[in-house]
């Protein structure tokens, strides 16, 4: 609590942006917003997969084009990069807190492949009910214990595609050990009987 509270304290103006804009949940696709170059590849609301070549909890930056340039410089062929841009990154492994300046840096097979995304784009519904309880001070309103509506992650592949806010989004659901992420027009919500939860099934073509 002590480290969470001194990041805090040492944060940016950038981080003080996002906090107004994103606290106590992501609302908008413009938070959090590309700050990097167009080099880094960078897609908000995203976390990359890939073979990992830091630990981002102890391999910190200052800002997501830092860590997208220590990415270029990285002696293991890195091509990949996820930074937490929040004070708090929410994540499923409850007994770590992910704050600000983490760097995940990783190495692709294919950078266009859209299997090289851990998380993107917006939670389902499902996803939200199902982690509700996932952290204790969740059910108490505490800031930055539920999760967010949107992924809290910033990520990017170097020669991947570029970000287009107009493109169609996508949605990330189901549980730890079996995340997905589709485009949101493969997921169809369907209502639920009277006291029975809503699901997410998947569109066949």
């Amino acid at each position: 609590m002590r480290h969470v509270r001194s990041l805090l304290a040492s944060s940016t103006a950038l981080v003080a942006i996002y906090n107004l804009l994103c606290q106590p949940v992501m609302r908008t696709q413009a938070c959090p917003p590309v700050t990097t170059d167009s080099s880094c590849g960078e897609h908000p609301h995203s976390g990359r997969d890939g073979s990992l070549l830091t630990w981002g909890m102890s391999y910190r930056t200052n800002s997501a084009q830092e860590c997208c340039d220590r990415c270029k410089l990285h002696p293991k062929g890195c091509n990949s990069w996820t930074f937490c841009g929040l004070p708090i990154c929410w994540g499923l492994d409850t007994g770590n807190n992910h704050t600000y300046g983490e760097c995940w840096l990783r190495r692709l097979k294919d950078v266009h492949s859209n299997t090289s995304w851990r998380q993107r784009g917006q939670y389902t519904q499902e996803w939200l009910r199902r982690h509700r309880k996932a952290r204790p001070g969740c059910k108490l309103n505490q800031p930055w214990t539920c999760s967010p509506t949107w992924v809290p992650y910033t990520s990017g592949a170097l020669g991947g595609p570029p970000y287009d806010a107009a493109a169609p989004p996508w949605v990330t659901g189901g549980a730890w050990g079996r995340v997905w992420t589709r485009p949101q027009s493969e997921i169809l919500e369907v209502p639920s009987a009277p006291n029975r939860r809503r699901r997410q099934r998947r569109v066949v073509r």
